[in-house]
């Protein structure tokens, strides 16, 4: 049987007029938001918080919409043990960067940047980028959120 594995992560989003953009983060030929492992004790929000300022610098973060988030089906992924299958929830809140520009770090354990770039799109713009399924089902949540709040 898998084991579960647990991350968190926000969609960040900033206000250009009366529109959001949304950041995303580039690892190869995929596309996510900035998301990580949960730390032993640490809270989904905690631990997207801290995921969010490692991987883009980014701390002026704010939630408008509350802490409302959205959940990934189960994902595969690799897990380190070759022996070992695992499976993947991904916990995505929406927060809206009110400062400061990301940086792509290298993470602080194994000194690799985690991302090859980040763009700041609009949300057709990330409809038109390859996506996996389970960050395209992210962003079209996201943007439901941002519309009933308008």
């Amino acid at each position: 049987m898998a084991d579960i594995i647990y991350s968190a992560g926000i969609v960040p989003v900033k206000l250009i007029s009366d529109t959001y953009q949304f950041l995303v983060l580039r690892k190869g030929n995929y596309w996510d938001f900035p998301k990580g492992k949960l730390e032993p004790g640490e809270q989904f929000l905690e631990a997207a918080i801290r995921e969010t300022a490692e991987e883009t610098t980014l701390t002026d973060i704010v939630f408008p919409w509350g802490h409302i988030y959205s959940d990934t089906e189960p994902y595969k992924v690799k897990t380190g043990n070759k022996n070992k299958k695992g499976r993947k929830i991904a916990r995505y809140f929406l927060g809206r960067v009110m400062s400061g520009e990301p940086r792509l770090m290298p993470n602080p354990e194994n000194g690799r940047v985690e991302h090859d770039e980040f763009r700041w799109l609009f949300y057709h713009q990330v409809k038109s980028l390859a996506l996996t399924e389970r960050i395209e089902d992210t962003l079209d949540w996201a943007q439901q959120q941002i519309e009933r709040k308008a």
